[in-house]
Parts: C-alpha cells; structure tokens; sequence
C-alpha cells in the first residue's frame, strides 16, 4: 500500500513538481486548491503527509491545527512550503516537520521527501 500525502496550494507549478517527485518516492497525492477541500479530506481519510502552502499564514495556521487535533492525521508528517523570505521559525510554530522553501526544485524537493518518507513509513507502522 502506498503512503498517502495530502497537498494544498494553489499554485499548480508547485503541484506538478511535487506530484512528480512524491510520484518518484512512491506516495500517492491528493491535491486540494482551497482549504474547505483540505479540511473535508483531513476529517474523511488518513494521510502521512499533510503539505501545505504557507502564503497565507491564517489558512496554514487552520490546516496544520486541523492536522494534529484529527485522531486520523494527527502523526502525519506535516511539510510547510514557505518563501524564502519568511523565517522559518514561523513553519516550525505552526507545527510543520519540514520545510520547502520557494521556488521549488525538483532536486532539493526530493531530497528533503526522501527523509521525510523515512519518518512517514515508521509513523504507518505505528498506526497500524
């Protein structure tokens, strides 16, 4: 069974390069767009991943809290995608594990899932 990872941004270049590279490490990818889809996905279906575009820090803020007080989500790994101007700080106070930083590239995106895939095979085997 593959691991699941659940993605909100509304970029759509940012969804093809994740898409790509999460498809590369085996993680299937729901994607969201708005953050009522998001939220209704969390408190339907368990995910390992919880990705989340933090341009906006109001709607982040709303996803990764939604993400740990759901009993299915609350130890997926949770990724927050932020310009590289924003202090990472601010991902990690709103509970992210990781962190992308804009403009995505391939390269570094895979490098950062590939040890974030690690913490996500060992959190499914603690849920099972």
């Amino acid at each position: 069974m593959r691991l699941q990872a659940l993605l909100l941004t509304p970029d759509e270049k940012i969804e093809r390069v994740l898409r790509r590279v999460l498809g590369d490490l085996e993680i299937t990818v729901e994607y969201c767009s708005d953050t009522e889809s998001a939220l209704n996905k969390l408190t339907r279906d368990r995910f390992e991943a919880v990705i989340v575009d933090c341009d906006e820090d109001e709607t982040a803020a709303r996803i990764l809290k939604s993400v740990r007080s759901t009993a299915r989500n609350k130890r997926a790994v949770a990724v927050a995608i932020i310009d590289s101007q924003k202090p990472v700080k601010g991902a990690f106070d709103l509970g992210a594990h990781f962190v992308l930083y804009k403009p995505i590239s391939a390269e570094r995106a895979k490098t950062s899932f590939r040890a974030a895939r690690a913490l996500m095979k060992r959190e499914r085997r603690r849920n099972t």
